[in-house]
């Protein structure tokens, strides 16, 4: 059984469907949807700026599209850089509907110095820069420059060169009088 079309609007909109339908295949048509669509930039919320050894810190970081809306969902990395005895838990995360995500970071407590702790979620990536400060001597530097020798020591080299010289010119006297 075959129906026919009569005139009117019914026909006009069943050509106008087979027209578009043939133009989408005829000039092959893609269409891409993405989401969450990428942050166009990201900020430290908050966090800490130093952070004692053997304690941790948790940081906040929040990814915006480019209207300065939050990014839902959005996958973030987050890496510490600088002090190996440092690291971020949870290493990956997804922003929540305000477009914040959450890390803490935890120290040993064999080293001090600094680190860098970074959120990243391409092309978007913030970043702080975190001290964990020497204390009591406790903690082994870690610059380049060695820990200088103890007071004490330049103290017993200049008394051994004072007995060293004298000893030189009292074996000159001596052999003076023989």
């Amino acid at each position: 059984m075959t129906t026919k079309l009569g005139p009117g609007p019914v026909r006009r909109l069943a050509l106008s469907v087979g027209i578009a339908a043939a133009a989408t295949l005829a000039i092959g048509t893609t269409i891409v949807l993405a989401y969450p669509p990428p942050a166009a930039s990201a900020t430290l919320v908050s966090g800490c700026s130093k952070v004692a050894a053997g304690k941790a810190c948790a940081y906040e970081f929040l990814f915006v599209n480019a209207s300065g809306q939050p990014v839902t969902g959005a996958v973030v990395a987050f890496g510490v850089a600088g002090l190996s005895t440092c690291s971020a838990s949870p290493t990956t995360g997804s922003t929540n509907s305000g477009g914040d995500v959450t890390t803490t970071v935890s120290c040993g407590t064999t080293r001090c110095g600094t680190f860098t702790v970074t959120a990243t979620s391409a092309p978007a990536t913030a970043s702080a820069k975190v001290t964990v400060p020497c204390t009591g001597g406790t903690l082994p530097p870690t610059g380049a420059i060695p820990p200088s020798p103890p007071t004490w020591l330049w103290g017993l080299v200049g008394a051994a060169v004072l007995v060293l010289a004298g000893g030189g010119l009292s074996l000159r006297r001596l052999r003076g009088l023989n």
